[in-house]
This record gives C-alpha cells, sequence and structure tokens, in this order.
C-alpha cells in the first residue's frame, strides 16, 4: 500500500470511531479512557488508539495515533488548521464526551425534569 491509501484507511477509521463513539445505544458506544490533560484512548486486543491536541485543550492541532501492544507509535495523523480535513476535531471531541458522560447525564437530567427532547 501507498502513504495515500494508508491515510485513507487512517480517515475511515477515525471517521468510524467517531460514528461508534456518537451512534446507536449507549451500550454499544465505544468509551473512552482519559490518559492525558487532552488526550483519550482505546484499548483493543493488540492496539491502542488516541485521540488529544499539542496545544490548548481542544485546540489545533489534533494527533491521532495508533499504538502497537508494546505501545510503540505506529502510525500518526496530524491535523492543523491549514491541513487537509482528517475529522480529528470531531473524534476528539466525542472522545471527550464518551470520557465525561455528557449524552448519559443528559438523558438523565431531561427525564428527571421531564422535558421533552428537541427531534433529531
Amino acid at each position: 500500500m501507498n502513504d495515500e491509501q494508508t491515510i485513507k484507511r487512517l480517515v475511515n477509521l477515525v471517521i468510524g470511531l467517531t460514528e461508534k463513539t456518537t451512534k446507536g445505544p449507549d451500550s454499544s458506544r465505544l468509551k473512552w479512557e482519559k490518559v492525558g490533560s487532552d488526550t483519550y484512548e482505546i484499548s483493543l486486543i493488540r492496539t491502542s488508539l488516541r485521540i488529544g491536541t499539542e496545544a490548548s485543550p481542544g485546540e489545533y492541532p489534533y494527533i491521532f495515533t495508533v499504538l502497537d501492544e508494546t505501545g510503540s507509535v505506529i502510525e500518526r495523523l496530524r491535523e492543523d488548521h491549514d491541513s487537509p480535513d482528517y475529522h480529528l476535531a470531531e473524534l476528539h471531541g466525542a472522545a471527550s464526551r464518551s470520557y465525561t458522560g455528557i449524552d448519559e447525564k443528559l438523558d438523565e437530567i431531561f427525564s428527571e425534569l421531564g422535558i421533552n427532547e428537541p427531534p433529531f
């Protein structure tokens, strides 16, 4: 595979991770762990996936990292203001919301207060 194909596959992975973190029933959504001040991680059997920032929390540049079972970096995608859109900001936001549990907390609040949620 060439670099362009690898990048396309990584971007597809990022999009898929974002969807699996934000869509579907709560029980099937990915749950991210916080591993740094603004870095989140999913651990698989032999791989870990990280999304984070290098500057202020929630700001560019975003870094997506694939690590092997020893913690060595296999590949990284970096997204700056002026770089190609790799959808890393969306994944970072989804991972952050997953870690904080805000979606579940909002469900609880709406239910407790008897407020109807807007249609989506």
